[in-house]
């Protein structure tokens, strides 16, 4: 198996970080592929060589965050849960941004989609259910919905393991 090619990592990079900074400039729906574009100083075929669209920048930005909530759904614990609220906590400015639609949409979608890999295929509705819980938790939380110190909403995220239960 070949090592991944340097360049194409930076292209990749730079256009993960052409996006967020993007993000927090501006509404999801006012960027598009050719800001991100000139932002990473790429071309337009080239971002296309490495995303098929603004949607899929966007899941895989949040990648990490969702493959961690993703682990605790299914394993009610992973090690980074706390490092992620935490983040989530410092950053919760811009959960207005992340956590509204249409991006909240998107999120839980791909939220889904990784809890769903983790659970099989006869699990995909509760997948759905998990993943629309754990989203709605954690922006309640940002915003000042619920009161919970980063360990009490960790327990909580990580009783969400016991929703998946055979039908």
């Amino acid at each position: 198996m070949r090592p991944p090619d340097r360049r194409q990592q930076r292209t990749r990079m730079a256009l993960l970080a052409a996006f967020r900074d993007l993000m927090f400039a501006e509404r999801y729906d006012r960027i598009n592929v050719a800001a991100v574009c000139e932002r990473a100083n790429v071309g337009r075929s080239t971002f296309y060589a490495h995303f098929p669209g603004k949607d899929a920048l966007l899941a895989a930005s949040m990648q990490p965050l969702l493959s961690t909530l993703a682990d605790v759904a299914v394993s009610g614990d992973s090690p980074s849960l706390l490092w992620l609220l935490a983040h989530f906590w410092e950053q919760r400015r811009h959960g207005r941004v992340v956590f509204a639609p249409p991006l909240r949409r998107i999120l839980e979608r791909e939220l889904a989609d990784r809890i769903h890999e983790r659970l099989g295929p006869a699990q995909r509705i509760a997948a759905l259910q998990i993943a629309a819980a754990q989203l709605t938790i954690i922006d309640a939380w940002m915003t000042g919905g619920v009161s919970a110190t980063p360990a009490e909403l960790a327990a909580r995220l990580s009783a969400t393991a016991r929703l998946v239960t055979p039908p």
